[in-house]
Protein backbone atom coordinates (compact mmCIF):
# COMPACT_ATOMS: atom_id res chain seq x y z
CA UNK A 1 0.00 0.00 0.00
CA UNK A 2 1.38 3.27 -0.97
CA UNK A 3 0.26 6.79 0.52
CA UNK A 4 -1.43 9.26 -1.98
CA UNK A 5 -0.43 12.53 -1.58
CA UNK A 6 -2.61 15.93 -2.80
CA UNK A 7 -0.29 18.83 -3.56
CA UNK A 8 -2.42 21.62 -5.06
CA UNK A 9 -1.77 24.57 -6.18
CA UNK A 10 -4.45 27.96 -6.60
CA UNK A 11 -4.37 26.91 -10.00
CA UNK A 12 -3.30 23.13 -11.07
CA UNK A 13 -3.07 20.19 -9.26
CA UNK A 14 0.31 18.70 -9.11
CA UNK A 15 -0.05 15.37 -9.75
CA UNK A 16 -0.81 12.45 -7.20
CA UNK A 17 2.88 11.58 -5.95
CA UNK A 18 3.39 7.69 -4.21
CA UNK A 19 5.43 8.08 -1.48
CA UNK A 20 7.63 4.94 -1.55
CA UNK A 21 10.58 5.62 -1.40
CA UNK A 22 13.22 8.18 0.28
CA UNK A 23 13.46 10.33 -3.35
CA UNK A 24 9.78 10.76 -3.38
CA UNK A 25 9.87 12.38 0.04
CA UNK A 26 12.59 14.76 -1.81
CA UNK A 27 10.58 15.48 -4.99
CA UNK A 28 7.24 15.39 -2.75
CA UNK A 29 8.67 18.33 -0.57
CA UNK A 30 10.21 20.60 -3.25
CA UNK A 31 6.88 20.29 -4.94
CA UNK A 32 4.69 21.52 -1.81
CA UNK A 33 7.35 24.33 -1.65
CA UNK A 34 7.26 25.00 -5.37
CA UNK A 35 2.78 25.18 -4.52
CA UNK A 36 3.28 27.20 -1.60
CA UNK A 37 5.22 29.46 -3.75
CA UNK A 38 2.81 29.79 -6.14
CA UNK A 39 0.46 30.45 -3.46
CA UNK A 40 2.42 33.18 -2.68
CA UNK A 41 2.60 35.00 -5.65
CA UNK A 42 -1.23 35.01 -5.97
CA UNK A 43 -1.52 36.22 -2.48
CA UNK A 44 0.83 39.08 -3.85
CA UNK A 45 -2.48 40.01 -5.99
CA UNK A 46 -4.35 41.30 -2.99
CA UNK A 47 -4.05 44.63 -2.57
CA UNK A 48 -4.22 44.75 1.48
CA UNK A 49 -1.31 42.06 1.72
CA UNK A 50 2.28 43.46 2.04
CA UNK A 51 3.16 42.73 -1.56
CA UNK A 52 7.19 43.30 -1.13
CA UNK A 53 7.11 40.45 2.28
CA UNK A 54 4.95 38.02 0.24
CA UNK A 55 6.80 38.04 -3.45
CA UNK A 56 9.92 37.32 -1.11
CA UNK A 57 8.72 34.66 0.65
CA UNK A 58 7.83 32.95 -2.75
CA UNK A 59 11.39 33.41 -3.93
CA UNK A 60 12.20 32.19 -0.79
CA UNK A 61 9.99 29.22 -1.43
CA UNK A 62 11.15 28.46 -5.25
CA UNK A 63 14.65 28.33 -4.19
CA UNK A 64 14.20 26.01 -0.80
CA UNK A 65 12.18 23.39 -3.70
CA UNK A 66 15.67 23.55 -5.58
CA UNK A 67 17.92 23.39 -2.46
CA UNK A 68 15.74 19.68 -1.54
CA UNK A 69 16.05 18.36 -4.88
CA UNK A 70 19.64 18.99 -4.21
CA UNK A 71 19.50 16.53 -1.91
CA UNK A 72 18.95 13.69 -4.49
CA UNK A 73 22.46 14.34 -5.94
CA UNK A 74 24.15 13.96 -2.47
CA UNK A 75 22.29 10.79 -1.82
CA UNK A 76 24.79 7.63 -1.94
CA UNK A 77 23.96 4.49 -4.74
CA UNK A 78 20.97 2.44 -2.67
CA UNK A 79 20.10 5.59 -0.12
CA UNK A 80 17.26 7.59 -1.81
CA UNK A 81 15.79 3.90 -2.97
CA UNK A 82 14.57 2.97 0.56
CA UNK A 83 11.51 2.12 1.02
CA UNK A 84 9.47 5.45 3.65
CA UNK A 85 6.01 3.62 2.76
CA UNK A 86 5.67 1.95 6.32
CA UNK A 87 7.07 5.13 7.92
CA UNK A 88 4.66 6.66 6.63
CA UNK A 89 1.67 4.67 6.86
CA UNK A 90 2.18 4.24 10.53
CA UNK A 91 2.06 8.16 11.14
CA UNK A 92 -1.47 8.54 9.78
CA UNK A 93 -1.75 11.87 11.39
CA UNK A 94 0.88 14.39 9.33
CA UNK A 95 -0.62 16.93 9.18
CA UNK A 96 1.25 17.38 6.02
CA UNK A 97 -1.19 15.71 3.91
CA UNK A 98 -3.16 18.48 3.31
CA UNK A 99 -2.65 21.02 0.05
CA UNK A 100 -1.02 24.08 0.87
CA UNK A 101 -3.75 26.51 0.55
CA UNK A 102 -3.98 30.44 1.32
CA UNK A 103 -7.56 31.17 -0.42
CA UNK A 104 -8.88 31.80 3.52
CA UNK A 105 -6.00 33.48 4.47
CA UNK A 106 -7.35 37.66 4.52
CA UNK A 107 -5.01 39.27 6.19
CA UNK A 108 -1.03 39.55 6.01
CA UNK A 109 -0.30 37.51 9.40
CA UNK A 110 -2.58 34.64 8.68
CA UNK A 111 -0.69 34.46 5.49
CA UNK A 112 2.88 34.61 7.67
CA UNK A 113 1.35 32.18 9.82
CA UNK A 114 0.24 29.39 7.51
CA UNK A 115 3.80 29.07 5.91
CA UNK A 116 5.37 29.25 9.19
CA UNK A 117 2.84 26.35 10.12
CA UNK A 118 3.44 24.56 7.03
CA UNK A 119 7.69 24.99 7.35
CA UNK A 120 7.24 23.26 11.21
CA UNK A 121 4.82 20.64 9.68
CA UNK A 122 7.63 19.74 7.06
CA UNK A 123 10.51 19.85 9.98
CA UNK A 124 7.98 17.59 12.14
CA UNK A 125 8.06 15.06 8.93
CA UNK A 126 11.75 14.87 8.32
CA UNK A 127 12.34 14.70 12.24
CA UNK A 128 9.93 12.00 12.28
CA UNK A 129 11.68 10.11 9.52
CA UNK A 130 14.90 10.87 10.87
CA UNK A 131 14.30 8.58 14.05
CA UNK A 132 13.43 5.62 12.13
CA UNK A 133 16.64 5.67 9.77
CA UNK A 134 19.18 2.99 11.40
CA UNK A 135 21.66 3.04 8.49
CA UNK A 136 24.68 6.61 8.85
CA UNK A 137 24.30 7.82 5.49
CA UNK A 138 20.92 8.21 5.56
CA UNK A 139 20.75 9.75 9.16
CA UNK A 140 23.20 12.21 7.77
CA UNK A 141 20.96 12.99 4.69
CA UNK A 142 18.07 13.72 6.17
CA UNK A 143 19.94 15.42 9.89
CA UNK A 144 21.41 17.76 6.14
CA UNK A 145 18.07 18.26 5.16
CA UNK A 146 16.51 18.98 8.53
CA UNK A 147 19.08 21.69 8.72
CA UNK A 148 18.34 23.31 5.98
CA UNK A 149 14.59 23.78 6.62
CA UNK A 150 15.64 24.56 9.83
CA UNK A 151 18.09 27.30 8.69
CA UNK A 152 15.52 28.59 6.38
CA UNK A 153 12.37 28.78 8.16
CA UNK A 154 15.25 31.69 10.06
CA UNK A 155 16.08 32.76 7.23
CA UNK A 156 12.24 33.60 6.39
CA UNK A 157 12.01 34.66 9.64
CA UNK A 158 14.60 37.44 10.04
CA UNK A 159 13.56 38.56 6.39
CA UNK A 160 9.94 38.93 7.56
CA UNK A 161 11.22 41.05 10.67
CA UNK A 162 13.56 43.22 8.63
CA UNK A 163 10.52 43.84 6.33
CA UNK A 164 8.78 44.99 9.26
CA UNK A 165 11.41 46.86 10.21
CA UNK A 166 11.53 50.08 7.30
Amino acid sequence: ATTEIYTLSLHDALPILQIEQFSDILEWTANYHKALAEQLYCCCKKTDLNKLVLDYLAMHENHLSKLILAFKNLGKTGELDTYFVEYINDKPDIPLLCPPNLDDCTTYEQVIEHVMKRHQQIIELFSYLRKQMVVGHQIELLDSILETEQQEIKIMAHGINRAHEL
